[in-house]
């Protein structure tokens, strides 16, 4: 007897640790490819601010060793314009990617930590965004600076008109380019409150299908409650009509034994 109750105790013992050992395991899963997101992300984050400083420095044209940069390749303010940009589309794409994975959390506590923290990492992003639109802007004033204080003295008439037709046409793209910049602004607003409604639906759709489970475990219960009480009735329908017969067989005795006596 001693020897089947420690087994049983060992049993439920094996069991509790092999369900917490799941849940455990799910949480890491989850949690070590957020973490991953987050290294990627703070990777990235560094990069892009990387890329900012070192455009930040070549706005600096009141200081006296001054020399504009190239136009193209790595040192160049467009390039480091599209490093920031990459980086900054990157980075929203991680987010999304983290808010996606806290859903799977399934401990209340972490997920709500771990949504606080996507929603601090988004924010930094709509931050970032929004200085490199104000870098972008210096650079395109510091470019035609440098392009229209670049030499003037030194040409004819012919060349200052070119110049002043390409400074012209520069302009034009440069407005284009704020245009373009706003509305892909404007669309990653939109695809964060589309991330936001799937979200919602999401939640919505699990807690219909959890209604849903519900109804039907109700509605099983009460069809059971049914049969229940419809063998209940017959019994005692059949009980009544046992107790009848009963009855009926000892008022015919009685009077048979009257009978017989008389």
């Amino acid at each position: 007897m001693g020897g089947m109750t420690f087994f049983l105790l060992l049993f439920f013992f094996s069991l509790c640790v092999c369900c917490y050992a799941q849940q455990y395991w799910q949480v890491a899963m989850s949690s070590g490819l957020f973490a991953l997101y987050e290294d990627d992300f703070n990777e990235s984050s560094r990069q892009v601010r990387a890329a900012a400083a070192a455009l930040q420095e070549s706005l600096k044209q009141d200081s006296s060793t001054y020399e504009p940069p190239p136009t193209t390749g790595p040192q160049s303010r467009g390039h480091h314009c599209e490093v920031m940009q990459q980086g900054l589309a990157h980075m929203r794409e991680l987010v999304t990617s983290m808010l996606y994975e806290s859903n799977d959390v399934e401990s209340g506590e972490l997920r709500n930590e771990v949504r606080r923290r996507v929603e601090d990492y988004k924010q930094m992003v709509t931050v970032l965004e929004g200085e490199l639109f104000r870098l972008r802007q210096d650079s395109k004033n510091a470019d035609r600076m440098d392009l229209i204080s670049g030499g003037n003295d030194t040409l004819d008439e012919e060349n200052q008109e070119a110049r002043a037709f390409m400074l012209e046409n520069t302009q034009r793209l440069r407005q284009g380019t704020t245009t373009l910049e706003r509305a892909e602004r404007a669309l990653h607003g939109a695809s964060d409150l589309g991330t936001s409604t799937l979200n919602t639906l999401r939640t919505q759709t699990e807690t219909v299908r959890h209604f849903h489970a519900t109804v039907h475990d109700v509605d099983s219960q009460v069809m059971e409650s049914r049969r229940l009480v419809n063998q209940m009735q017959r019994t005692a329908m059949k009980h009544k009509l046992w107790l009848i017969g009963i009855i009926v067989g000892l008022f015919v005795c009685i009077i048979l034994g009257i009978y017989v006596r008389r």
